[in-house]
């Protein structure tokens, strides 16, 4: 109790001594194991500052370990607890033990001298016939063995493990799964207890890790379901609310991977929900895990277990059809049929089918507005629910029919919408980017109805470029297009120069989407299209306007979707461009054309992507803030691409959080400019990103000391997501930051007493508060960690 009051010095001599103790072979082991005791207590009570003397004291508890004597189980004990009490408080300096501690634990995991497991390999009878007296009978009573002692420390330390190094969680996959799960048929009640945690806290760190991993897991679940099924049958409440938790995070981690399991399962459910001494908790947990189960599995894998009461819907089916077409005259009697076919019980109604249809379809030619809104809802979710059952002709009167629509009430009122000075705001903002949407079932030529060079002048220019391009790919003026494009860059309207590279991007996107998709013959969106257009923008790379620059790259990132052949040898080329603004361009590019869904792109860019990425060591600060924007979209999106990277990526990243102020002098007086602002707030936006995505990648310590505790105490701009990177270590990894965590109290201090001046304005004095209340929300996080 008194060594959280000693002084570094005052601890480092009394170490010494506990050390030199424990070096002497011949003190008596009750000594012995009161100095590990010691050692661990210390641990505790000074965290981290205990870090320096681990060099000193990790190797002779691990010898003990190993080498104590048979009946000496409380030595291991004490050992197993110290190791996890460093490996709790002391992550960085405890790295270089990690891999020897594991294949301790997993060693210990299974120590019991006095027990011969001679169980059988798990069989398939899942029967819930009652087991109490064979197993009344079997049970090993030996009160004097205290085995399960290291058992369970081993598996407490083997959960701080996992908890505490989130880099090393693919091997502890790997390596460490394997043995929990072999360790369900442990006996000793303290001991389920502790692994049963153990699985769950690895199968929740998990789920920051991608294929390889859980597809280990996944192998593992027929073992795992056999286990817990065999734990279900057991007296023990607490035994069978530890089966349901493990369940609960494995279906988390792999939703559907009980599909093939419900049958097994549904015993032990029933049971614990129907037994009368079930308790509440257990009962909660067994309905948590079905909720689960019920929403990450499709409804048919649970029909053959749902009891069948004889309810036969089929007979209702037309008398209630007849109901309702009796009725639909009147306006909201359509409605009915959509809840209908909306239910989730999909009922079959091809009998009647084309004939609702074409009922509906004569509504869309009714005066009244609300009639026909409710029709298009009900022919909406027909669609969607039964598209696959309706006819041919059926869908040609629906194509008429809203082609109609679409062409004599919606396409006039929108031309004159789009005209008028009064649309402004965000109408004017949503109201072009509607227009391709609605000519997509007409077809009607639109680009002569418009004075598209007149309103790029006078109106907010970006959807109206988006509407024009796509009404001309519509239409299929691709090559037209591309000429007018050429003809409008070379303009003195720096307005249209500048919202014109906007063509480009809806040039690719509905070339993408509707060309080949649909396969539109007219559409002349050809190779010399594409260089003609690629060559327009890699002109204007090197503009001064950022803003011209980042819509050059957004334009080059989608047509690189399209071409990806060639457009990725082209971004490669220039990435060595003695020009930065050519550098930070195709940089940028790349970021947009690395989209969460899958384009042929990815495997193309698989092995090209680290010569973009590794630009983060380029001279220049806006190339360095590119790369820096591309590598956390990558993360964002598909982190398999730059996983790889990351050990040699992350010490450069950590490098762009540092200052880069210059002085300027003005005569007179002089000015400091920081450049670094914008760069660091990307830097530390990535590491955000990357804590979510890549967590197994990261090591927590060495980036919260420095670099994290630096940007606690930067900008405004800065403090905000280093509070949420806080708050994500303080839940994800509580260890490295306990750690550290007297070191954190000064910046967040500064922070929350920090007072804006007198005159300052309205926003000056909503952004501090802003950023108080990031800070507190950060210390919050902070003291949801044990032993904080």
């Amino acid at each position: 109790s008194l060594a959280s009051s000693l002084s570094d010095d005052l601890l480092a001599k009394a170490t010494v001594e506990v050390v030199q103790l424990l070096k002497t072979k011949s003190t008596k082991s009750e000594i012995t194991r009161t100095n590990i005791q010691m050692i661990g207590a210390l641990s505790r009570a000074v965290g981290y500052r205990f870090g320096p003397h681990l060099g000193d004291t990790v190797p002779i508890l691990i010898n003990y370990c190993n080498n104590a004597s048979e009946n000496d189980e409380e030595l291991r004990e004490y050992s197993l607890q110290a190791l996890e009490s460093f490996l709790l408080r002391c992550p960085r300096d405890i790295s270089s033990y990690c891999d020897q501690i594991l294949h301790l634990t997993l060693e210990f995991l299974s120590h019991d001298p006095n027990f011969t497991d001679n169980m059988e390999e798990d069989t398939d009878d899942e029967s819930y016939a009652e087991e109490e007296d064979d197993e009344s009978a079997n049970e090993y009573t030996d009160d004097e063995d205290v085995s399960w002692k290291v058992r369970r420390a081993a598996a407490k330390c083997l959960a701080a493990l996992i908890v505490s190094r989130p880099e090393m969680l693919s091997r502890l996959y790997n390596e460490a799964c394997p043995k929990l799960i072999d360790r369900f048929k442990e006996r000793e009640e303290n001991v389920k207890g502790m692994l049963q945690k153990g699985r769950q806290i690895l199968m929740n760190q998990g789920k920051a890790l991608f294929v390889r991993p859980r597809y280990l897991l996944k192998q593992e679940v027929p073992k795992i379901v056999r286990s817990v099924n065999k734990q279900l049958r057991e007296k023990s409440i607490k035994t069978k609310v530890g089966a349901f938790s493990v369940l609960k995070e494995l279906v988390v981690v792999l939703p559907d991977c009980l599909a093939d399991h419900i049958g097994s399962l549904t015993p032990g459910i029933e049971k614990a929900l129907c037994d009368k001494s079930s308790t509440s908790n257990l009962k909660i947990e067994a309905l948590v895990f079905t909720r689960l189960v019920l929403a990450s599995h499709a409804p048919s894998v649970f029909h053959p277990y749902i009891k069948d009461y004889g309810f036969d819907f089929k007979p209702f089916v037309h008398p209630i059809y007849t109901a309702i077409m009796s009725r639909l005259t009147n306006q909201d009697q359509d409605q009915a049929f959509a809840v209908i076919a909306a239910s989730p019980l999909h009922l079959d109604l091809s009998c009647v089918l084309e004939h609702v249809i074409s009922e509906l379809t004569a509504f869309l030619r009714k005066a009244n507005r609300a009639l026909r809104q409710a029709t298009l809802g009900t022919l909406n979710t027909l669609i969607v629910g039964y598209g696959d059952k309706i006819g041919s002709a059926a869908y040609e009167v629906i194509v008429v029919e809203l082609s109609t629509l679409i062409r004599n009430k919606v396409l006039p009122q929108a031309l004159t919408l789009i005209r008028s000075s009064l649309l402004q705001g965000q109408a004017l903002l949503v109201a072009p980017s509607r227009l391709p949407l609605l000519l997509a079932l007409s077809f009607f030529q639109l680009q002569n109805h418009l004075p598209w060079v007149e309103l790029l002048q006078n109106r907010p220019y970006f959807p109206l470029l988006n509407a024009w391009q796509s009404l001309s790919l519509l239409a299929g003026l691709c090559s037209s297009s591309v000429n007018m494009l050429t003809d409008i860059l070379k303009a003195d309207s720096s307005t249209i120069r500048y919202a014109i590279y906007l063509c480009p991007a809806a040039l690719a996107e509905f070339n993408c989407k509707v060309i080949v998709r649909q396969s539109v013959d007219k559409a002349e969106f050809d190779d010399s299209s594409v260089e003609k257009i690629t060559n327009l923008l890699f002109n204007h790379c090197e503009s001064e306007e950022e803003g011209v620059r980042n819509v050059v790259a957004e334009c080059l990132g989608k047509i690189a979707l399209i071409e990806p052949g060639k457009l990725v040898p082209a971004l490669k080329e220039r990435t060595s461009n003695p020009a930065a603004f050519t550098r930070a361009t195709v940089v940028i590019a790349v970021k947009y054309s690395i989209v969460e869904r899958q384009e042929k792109i990815d495997e193309i860019l698989y092995p090209e992507i680290s010569s973009f990425l590794m630009l983060i060591k380029d001279n220049d600060r806006h190339v360095r803030r590119a790369a820096v924007l591309a590598l956390s979209t990558a993360a964002h999106n598909k982190p398999n691409l730059i996983k790889g990277l990351l050990p040699e990526l992350l010490p450069l990243l950590y490098d762009q959080t540092k200052e880069l102020i210059r002085t300027v002098d003005l005569g007179p007086f002089k000015h400091t400019v920081d450049d670094g602002l914008e760069l660091r707030k990307a830097a530390f936006e990535c590491v955000d990103t990357l804590l979510d995505s890549c967590l197994d990648q990261v090591n927590p310590s060495s980036f919260i000391v420095p670099y994290l505790l630096s940007g606690l105490d930067d900008h405004y701009d800065v403090k905000m997501p280093c509070h949420l990177i806080l708050s994500k270590l303080a839940d994800k990894c509580p260890s490295s930051v306990l750690a550290v965590l007297d070191s954190l109290v000064d910046p967040l201090q500064k922070t929350i007493n920090f007072r804006p001046k007198q005159d300052a304005v309205k926003q000056e004095v909503d952004r501090n508060e802003d950023m108080i209340r990031s800070a507190l929300r950060a210390i919050a996080s902070l003291n949801r960690i044990r032993y904080s």
